[in-house]
Order: structure tokens, then C-alpha cells, then sequence
């Protein structure tokens, strides 16, 4: 039986990294797990509660950050702790086998310089990293295996959607156009390409 380490999620098999850019800038209150909407307790949902019209994350947002846009927390990131040795160390002494980090969240930002983003990803601003491949280098050298998440069923930087304020909303408000499924195709196929080309390099 495969031993779990407990990062952002477990998972049966490793951890799943899930960084969230307003994860400092959640406000205090009320909050729960169980909670949707406008009192969402996620970090990654930040982008979508601070744009929901009296939510208590818009009122912090304008509180602590005069209202700033959600994407000046992308260029104050610096990832100065980034450890991702440290971290694949971490997970082969927990007894994990996999680690699968979170290459890009609802907000759309893309932790590696994934293709149609322009300069909306962490190589070209914040921490100017491609944290993906820094992650697979570090895991794949303490003998782990390494995957990605990807999500590609909402993106809010680049759909005209309102926020989501109910689940009902999280199910019908969602990109279906030809044009949206192609820009996440590229993503993922950029990502399956670098895989299998480290997997190629492996065998030889």
C-alpha cells in the first residue's frame, strides 16, 4: 500500500500541489469548506469571489489592496521559498510515489510557458520560473513519478462569463465554444509532449 503526504490534497498515491495566488489574501469570518459563492473558502476560487458584488472577498480586496486587479498578485509573486528539492526529498521520505502539481487553476494562470497565454504565465512574470519543470527535474531525481493537473473546464481569464455564485452556476457557466477547446487542447498537448520527451530521454 502506497503511503500519502499531505501538501494541499491527499491523494492515495502523493501529493497533488494546488497553489493559489490570493491563498494569503483570504479574509477573515465566516468561513467553511461547505460554503459556495460568494463565501467560497478556496484560494484558487479567489479570482471569482473578489469579482462577486458585495462578497466579503471584494470587500477585503478593496480593503487591504485598494481593489487592486488579481493579477498584480502574480507579479508580486517571487517564489523566493521555492524549494522543489526540498519538496521532492519531503515526499520520497513520506513514502509517496507520485507528485502531480497543479499546472494551472481556474484563474488561468499557467505555472509553465504554456502556449496562447502570451506573458500571463510564472516564466514571464512573478517568479519568471518555469515551476513545472522545475518540479518534474527535482521529483524525477529522487526516483518519483511525476504528473500534472490541468484544469480545463473553467478558465476565468479568458471567457466574458459573470462570476460563479452557486453550483448550479459552477455546471452551466463554463466554456463549450470550439475556440476555448482549442486553447486548452494546446495546453494539454504541450504538456503530454514534454512528458513524453523526458520519458524518451529516461529509456536512452
Amino acid at each position: 500500500m502506497v503511503r500519502q503526504c499531505q501538501v494541499r490534497d491527499l491523494h492515495p498515491l502523493g501529493p497533488i500541489l494546488r497553489p493559489g495566488l490570493g491563498r494569503a489574501q483570504r479574509p477573515a469570518g465566516r468561513w467553511s469548506r461547505r460554503t459556495s459563492g460568494s463565501h467560497n473558502a478556496y484560494a484558487e476560487w479567489y479570482y471569482n469571489t473578489i469579482r462577486i458584488p458585495g462578497s466579503p472577498a471584494q470587500q477585503h480586496q478593496a480593503e487591504v489592496y485598494g481593489g487592486a486587479p488579481y493579477d498584480d498578485f502574480l507579479d508580486a509573486w517571487t517564489a523566493r521559498d521555492f524549494d522543489p528539492t526540498g519538496w521532492a526529498r519531503l515526499f520520497a521520505a513520506a513514502g509517496a510515489e507520485y507528485v502531480i502539481p497543479t499546472s494551472k487553476h481556474h484563474d488561468g494562470v499557467t505555472l509553465w510557458e504554456a502556449p496562447g497565454t502570451g506573458a500571463r504565465n510564472t516564466v514571464h512574470r512573478g517568479p519568471k520560473r518555469d515551476l513545472i519543470a522545475d518540479i518534474a527535474d527535482a521529483v524525477r531525481a529522487e526516483g518519483l513519478r511525476f504528473g500534472v493537473y490541468y484544469s480545463g473546464g473553467l478558465d476565468w481569464s479568458v471567457t466574458g462569463f459573470p462570476p460563479h455564485t452557486s453550483s448550479a452556476e459552477v455546471r452551466e457557466l463554463r466554456p463549450k465554444d470550439a475556440a476555448y477547446n482549442l486553447y486548452a487542447f494546446h495546453h494539454v498537448q504541450d504538456l503530454v509532449r514534454a512528458l513524453l520527451a523526458q520519458r524518451a530521454l529516461e529509456r536512452h
